[in-house]
């Protein structure tokens, strides 16, 4: 079972991750990092290939969920196979949207482009409605800021005990 959290810069991802990361889950999580844009043509194809065997994962976005969003913004050609995208959503995996309720603009890291950031400051608005409509059909739980992290410690570790108790359920139908 993976853990995908999602949403824009400045929502809480990073400092909810921190936070689960010292909860009992129930399961072995490691967490993944974002890396950020793509670093060349193709790069993004290879890494959500690459995060797809990964198990157990708490992921500080997904490439399959982010890349879709942030390339309507950028107008490049970088979208993820559809091939990919359909074995990402067919996973045993958890969406948790952090949701932007007090950002009005991009935070901006050291390490990103400035063509992406004048992009993404240009379009915010639209990049978290992006992000709100992808949550509606897809989030598991929404989270803001302030709220209680150990709610959704609560979630994740329920949701891990229901899926190993489902795996080892040794008990005949009827």
């Amino acid at each position: 079972m993976n853990v995908i959290v999602e949403g824009p810069d400045g929502a809480g991802k990073s400092t909810l991750i921190d936070r689960l990361t010292t909860m009992r889950l129930y399961v072995p999580f490691r967490t993944q990092a974002g890396e950020g844009p793509p670093k060349y043509p193709r790069e993004i194809n290879e890494r959500a290939l690459r995060y797809l065997d990964m198990k157990n994962t708490i992921f500080d976005r997904h490439p399959c969920v982010s890349q879709p969003i942030y390339s309507q913004l950028r107008g490049k050609d970088e979208d993820i196979l559809p091939s990919t995208l359909l074995h990402f959503y067919e996973q045993d995996q958890l969406f948790i949207y952090c949701r932007s309720t007090r950002l009005t603009h991009h935070l901006v890291k050291s390490y990103e482009d400035p063509d992406h950031v004048a992009t993404v400051e240009d379009k915010y608005a639209a990049l978290v409605d992006a992000y709100d409509k992808w949550a509606v059909m897809r989030a598991n739980l929404i989270y803001r800021i302030g709220d209680d992290a150990e709610v959704v410690g609560t979630f994740i570790a329920s949701h891990a005990l229901r899926r190993f108790n489902k795996d080892f359920d040794t008990t005949e139908p009827g």
